[in-house]
């Protein structure tokens, strides 16, 4: 004859059956969730580390030396504007004498650009003369006529990575090495003072007009190569001085 087994002991298996079930339905939610929770888990010290993943880099309009970059008409000096399409970069060749004498536009827009001069590439031999790192962050070069030293105008180095965007109408390589060239040529330029270069080149940019606001070495008409982009000694030309 079987003894019924004491109202506790069936209170004890009951409770137990009930832990054992929540147990089973928490661990169920927890695998069910654990692609959504970013729950703490514990590596091997000898597995292989975990891939870190970085962001791809963005270029921006802001260079990370936190220098400034420029303002007026800034789109159409760096081929960022919506004529640099439009512009010929097959270079003609000419002097700085025949940009010079040509006539200033009456007026300058500030996001469109004045043709034919600012839709035309040139190529020309010249004389260095001094650089410096401007506010804007550009490289400001000043350039004379080889035959009339007397003679000057203004060439502008954009800092390409730091205050441009996109492909400036296919010529960001152009700009980033024009730069580079230009420093190989002449050394980095101080932002402080002018610096003295003297070497003969080969320059090549897109013509563009400035407004006179005493500028250094500022042609009769604020004509400029704005951007460069080329440049190189002069053939037959010394080294830089």
């Amino acid at each position: 004859m079987h003894s019924k087994k004491p109202q506790w002991q069936k209170s004890t298996k009951k409770s137990s059956w009930r832990s054992l079930v929540s147990t089973i339905v928490v661990a169920s939610i927890l695998v069910a969730c654990s692609g959504e929770l970013d729950l703490p888990t514990q590596e091997n010290p000898q597995s292989k580390q975990a891939t870190v993943l970085r962001p791809s880099p963005i270029i921006t309009s802001a260079p990370a030396s936190g220098a400034a970059c420029g303002v007026e008409r800034w789109a159409v000096k760096t081929l960022m504007d919506s004529d640099a399409s439009k512009v010929n970069f097959v270079p003609k060749r000419t002097t700085i004498e025949s940009l010079s004498a040509l006539p200033a536009p009456s007026s300058l827009p500030a996001a469109k650009r004045v043709p034919p001069i600012e839709l035309e590439t040139y190529t020309l031999l010249a004389q260095v003369n001094l650089l410096k790192l401007e506010e804007d962050s550009d490289i400001h070069l000043v350039i004379s006529s080889i035959e009339n030293p007397k003679v000057t105008m203004i060439a502008e180095f954009p800092h390409v990575t730091a205050c441009t965007l996109g492909d400036l109408a296919g010529q960001r390589t152009s700009l980033l090495n024009a730069r580079q060239d230009l420093v190989s040529l002449c050394g980095e330029p101080s932002s402080r003072r002018f610096l003295p270069c003297s070497v003969s080149v080969e320059i090549t940019g897109v013509g563009f007009f400035d407004r006179k606001h005493g500028q250094t070495g500022v042609a009769p008409n604020a004509i400029e190569l704005h951007p460069v982009l080329a440049i190189r000694r002069a053939p037959g030309a010394l080294p830089a001085r």
